[in-house]
């Protein structure tokens, strides 16, 4: 992976978008808001001027978004056919793509991202990494492109950017992600029931997850690092699912004095798969450390998967990196 250059501009991809008839839009795997928001609101928006829209995703988006995303509107069997303009949203390399990456990795037009350690894989890249969240690029898009936003347009890209931001509470939260939030509530964009279905409502596996993860959570480093391992057994016993366990990424680093949270995940299709979710308080690089597994993300939160016959494999493999470096 690669620190990207732009070879194409916001303006350029707005009249790329407006001069063809037919896009296809590609989420990257497990879909969070700002990859699923962001083409959401590219769809409506594209379909607005008159455009025919589709979205590929191996998966639907989160259970929680329902209020302002169209999960229906995401499938994992669609072809790009002749003409068709391929966009990738939110994908920071070819891998992200999951499922649909042999079927797309070298059919994508234009990649919009905002990841600092990036792939470029498509013909045309704009990556833009002090921008708090594709989002804020998908709504230069659509202002580049002359639509008015509506309510739906407007929460569908407030999720996202408060998503990306924790409710604009993390470090990557910046004065244009104020703004931009600002004119999407005058546009329409229902912020309170946003705000409420992303953080303040859990379901009760979602509760029964957070359980586990106190009871199973390892202090590192005289507590200065937070680990997390969840096996298959974990979540038969609890009977969780993968989206059960969002949460706890973000648990990882809330004790007082923790600066760096690790979750491990096994994976339910191949139980030698795992993946790691980093998050971060100082100046420990997720991103970097990651990209040593084949990741990325950004400083303060990134992820990759972890290959181990075991779980005590996995965790021994992520320590004995993580013993190369200043915690």
């Amino acid at each position: 992976m690669t620190k990207m250059s732009n070879n194409i501009t916001v303006s350029e991809i707005a009249g790329k978008l407006l001069n063809c008839s037919d896009v296809l839009l590609l989420c990257h795997t497990n879909p969070d808001e700002d990859t699923a928001g962001s083409a959401y609101a590219l769809c409506l928006a594209l379909e607005s001027a008159g455009k025919k829209v589709r979205i590929a995703c191996d998966k639907k988006p989160p259970r929680k978004s329902a209020g302002f995303i169209d999960a229906s509107r995401f499938e994992n069997d669609l072809q790009a056919e002749d003409g068709t303009l391929v966009v990738s949203v939110d994908v920071a390399s070819v891998g992200m793509l999951g499922s649909l990456c042999d079927r797309f990795s070298q059919r994508v037009d234009i990649r919009i991202d905002h990841h600092a350690v990036s792939e470029e894989f498509a013909h045309f890249n704009y990556n833009r990494p002090d921008a708090s969240a594709t989002a804020l690029i998908a709504y230069e898009i659509i202002t580049e492109m002359g639509v008015v936003l509506d309510g739906a347009i407007a929460s569908s890209l407030y999720a996202a950017l408060a998503a990306d931001t924790g409710g604009f509470r993390y470090s990557n939260t910046t004065a244009q992600a104020h703004r931009v939030a600002a004119d999407l509530i005058e546009h329409g964009a229902e912020y309170v029931g946003v705000s409420e279905a992303l953080f303040e409502t859990k379901t009760r596996s979602n509760l029964r997850a957070y359980r586990l993860g106190i009871e199973k959570l390892d202090y590192l480093y005289g507590g200065r690092a937070a680990l997390l391992v969840i096996t298959n057994d974990d979540k038969r016993a609890n009977s969780l699912t993968d989206e059960d366990l969002d949460a706890l990424s973000s648990l990882t680093r809330q004790s007082e004095g923790t600066e760096l949270g690790l979750l491990l995940k096994q994976s339910d299709e191949n139980e030698q798969k795992f993946k790691l979710s980093l998050r971060s308080r100082s100046s420990f690089d997720c991103a970097e450390f990651c990209s040593r597994f084949g990741g990325g993300g950004h400083v303060r939160a990134a992820g990759a998967s972890i290959y181990a016959d075991s779980p005590e494999q996995a965790r021994r493999k992520l320590l004995a990196l993580l013993s190369e470096y200043k915690v």
